[in-house]
């Protein structure tokens, strides 16, 4: 699919214009990049274009339109929305379209509406934490926003944790932490649950057996996401999986949490033997009595920090987009140490640290 974000009014607009404004577009365009590169499946950025148009937010900011590209725009609010219209016949087609269209394997198995839910979930679950692996936080993760492809989608609000702080949130409109960084597993297993409420009918003609279908998933899926996420942290740390690593990794996280220590960085600094000797002597204690297993690149070096990416959209403002091409180069090899990677490894200062992002749409 290919689409264009900031083109003006659809008949989902609601009350908005319809409208994009150029530095959310170049956000998109960056970190879209970016997330590609860090092999996490998205959505990726052909182009953002400047319309030359006055676009009305905040204040007067210049209009431009994102061509965004996709296996498929298909998502849990699409099926909400076909929910809505009251017609089995119709919803019917549009899941099967979808199906068809994205799981072509399933289409003639008699279950294949289970099937459907569990591959959805599957992938959801997957995506999550290669999110929390760099520390991203997608900032406004409703229904609408979760592609039924499983890709990352609509990089409005999101942004990158500098200091470690599972509550962390970004979002403008997100006051009391419902997308918070340690949340997005929670907020991805009640989307799934309203996806399946669209389609119980098909899963089983009696809705308490449906329900109870959905559910023996949906337990099963928060397992799998606790197991993943022991499994992804045990490689961060470098730690052989096939260990019970759960006290260790909290008690390192406890550790940035406490002293506000960089998540990317920290991790190269472990990878590396530089680790603050006075806050992880005891740890180390500990650390080194586990076994080891060799680095695997599974650490960034870069990633599209807040402050470097507002930089970049301040400089494109005033017409110039030498740092944007820059930067484009450099999240090309995220998981390589090199010159251009190490001019964007540093943290912000105090004066550059972001603490809001908005949607510009």
């Amino acid at each position: 699919d290919i689409q264009l974000k900031g083109s003006g009014k659809t008949p989902y607009s609601r009350n908005g214009d319809g409208k994009a404004t150029l530095g959310p577009m170049i956000r998109e365009y960056l970190i879209s990049e970016a997330m590609h590169h860090l092999n996490i499946p998205s959505t990726r950025a052909l182009a953002v274009i400047t319309t030359g148009e006055n676009i009305y937010r905040e204040k007067i900011e210049p209009g431009a339109v994102l061509v965004r590209v996709a296996k498929s725009h298909l998502r849990v609010g699409t099926f909400q929305f076909g929910s809505l219209l009251k017609d089995t016949k119709e919803f019917e087609c549009l899941i099967n379209y979808t199906i068809k269209r994205l799981y072509p394997e399933i289409i003639n198995n008699e279950k294949k509406y289970l099937l459907f839910f569990n591959k959805i979930c599957d992938l959801q679950i997957n995506l999550i934490i290669k999110w929390m692996r760099v520390g991203f936080i997608h900032g406004v993760m409703n229904t609408d926003n979760m592609s039924l492809s499983g890709e990352t989608i609509d990089y409005g609000p999101c942004a990158f944790m500098d200091t470690y702080n599972p509550k962390t949130v970004f979002s403008s409109i997100d006051k009391m932490g419902r997308y918070s960084f340690e949340n997005q597993c929670k907020i991805v297993l009640w989307n799934l649950a309203r996806f399946a409420e669209t389609f119980l009918f098909l899963i089983d003609k009696d809705e308490k057996n449906a329900i109870k279908l959905i559910e023996e998933v949906l337990n099963k899926n928060k397992e799998k996401f606790d197991n993943a996420w022991l499994e992804m942290m045990s490689k961060k740390l470098n730690l052989d999986i096939k260990q019970n690593n759960k006290e260790i990794i909290n008690d390192f996280l406890n550790l940035m949490h406490v002293y506000k220590l960089d998540y990317t960085n920290t991790f190269i600094d472990l990878e590396k033997n530089k680790l603050d000797k006075k806050i992880f002597k005891d740890w180390l204690e500990k650390y080194k009595n586990k076994i080891k297993k060799e680095h695997t690149g599974f650490n960034p070096y870069i990633i599209p920090r807040n402050h470097i990416i507002e930089n970049i959209i301040n400089d494109s403002y005033k017409g110039n987009f030498s740092k944007l091409f820059e930067f484009n180069r450099a999240i090309l090899t995220p998981y390589e140490e090199n010159e251009i990677t190490k001019k964007y490894k540093k943290q912000p200062e105090d004066h550059e640290k972001v603490f809001e992002t908005f949607c510009g749409t």
